[in-house]
């Protein structure tokens, strides 16, 4: 299914591990996630509004700037 996205509205987007794997479990692959965070939001006009890295999911509050954030994966 396709994602609905629309332009300068709050989105709220999840992450979860396969069978609830481990995905953040040293503080170093914390801070790798955030890095590539940083440049993907970037890269995809995104405003992060916040976020919540738990062990197995990630949780994002973000508001894409232009149409072409759909495209995001």
């Amino acid at each position: 299914m396709a994602r609905i996205v629309i332009v300068n509205v709050p989105h709220h987007v999840t992450q979860r591990g396969n069978a609830r794997q481990f995905l953040l479990a040293p503080d170093g692959e914390r801070l790798v996630y955030l890095e590539l965070l940083r440049h993907d939001v970037q890269l995809h006009h995104l405003s992060l509004l916040g976020y919540c890295l738990m062990s197995n999911h990630v949780h994002l509050a973000v508001v894409p700037r232009k149409a072409e954030a759909s495209r995001w994966q």
